[in-house]
């Protein structure tokens, strides 16, 4: 358990750097025995991380890092189809798709190769897309490497994995909470929350090698709550990764959530650490 206090950094610069840093390690650890998987999240608060990403001062250095690497969508919208009822993810021209964010902002800036891009496909059916994907994170040979992430504000749900949902979860298929709306309307703006989502579950992310939380100050409660809980617990889904013994867990904050967390430092968990920016 530590915190750590970073005095020239931003928070969207300390985010870029460990995650590229995870990149890295990842890589020289599975050369030659697995593929290096990452996992990757959209909404607010990777924000400044992809932008640092895509700064003259990241750029150059990150493509070189992230060369090989598979990368996998977290989650992203899906609709019923009045046409045959099936739900569908959302097409990738749809501007509240998470496919197309990722294409625009991460894939596409950092060069990451077609063929090791793993959307939950646009516009096929979210069941299928699902499984299949499902079925690759449940290979012999893959084990997510790095996983990238934020949590819930308000019930701290991971990607759409909310609480309630066994740990042992994997891939599925839901219909949008309360929660959702409330965090996500500044995404979808007038068209609104889609009804449904595609998602990968509890049990791949708590399968990471390591993950890195990005949180700002509006997940103080959130958090706080989550780490003095000190048990992993299904009713609030970022504990399943906070209290896993076998998973190495970073936490990028920005200034005012590093300085919260001070007042639990002693709650914090042993594979947890706190890296904190203090430049805005």
């Amino acid at each position: 358990m530590s915190i750590s206090s970073f005095e020239d950094r931003t928070f969207g610069e300390l985010s870029a750097d460990v995650w590229l840093r995870a990149i890295q390690n990842a890589k020289k650890k599975n050369k030659a025995v697995q593929p290096t998987t990452a996992i990757v999240p959209t909404g607010s608060s990777p924000q400044p991380m992809r932008e640092a990403l895509r700064s003259e001062a990241y750029l150059e250095k990150a493509q070189k890092i992230v060369q090989g690497v598979a990368f996998f969508t977290m989650d992203d919208y899906a609709y019923r189809d009045a046409n045959d009822g099936v739900i569908r993810v959302l097409p990738m021209d749809d501007p509240r798709s998470y496919a197309a964010e990722h294409k625009r902002e991460l894939f596409d800036p950092l060069g990451v190769d077609e063929s090791l891009r793993f959307y939950f496909e646009p516009a096929a059916n979210a069941q299928s897309e699902a499984d299949r994907l499902e079925a690759i994170m449940r290979e012999d040979v893959v084990k997510t490497s790095v996983l990238l992430g934020s949590m819930g504000e308000y019930d701290g749900h991971i990607a759409f994995h909310l609480p309630g949902v066994p740990a042992n979860t994997g891939a599925h298929v839901g219909e949008r909470s309360d929660d959702i709306d409330k965090q996500n309307s500044g995404h979808c703006g007038d068209l609104g929350t889609p009804t449904h989502f595609v998602t990968h579950g509890a049990r791949t992310f708590m399968n990471a090698n390591e993950a890195i939380f990005l949180a700002n100050n509006r997940k103080i409660d959130i958090l706080k709550e989550a780490i003095l809980a000190q048990k992993q617990t299904i009713d609030l889904p970022i504990t399943l990764c906070l209290h896993n013994p076998n998973q190495t867990v970073k936490i990028v904050a920005d200034r005012a959530l590093g300085e919260a967390l001070t007042s639990v430092r002693s709650h914090i968990p042993r594979n947890v650490s706190v890296y904190a920016a203090q430049l805005t």
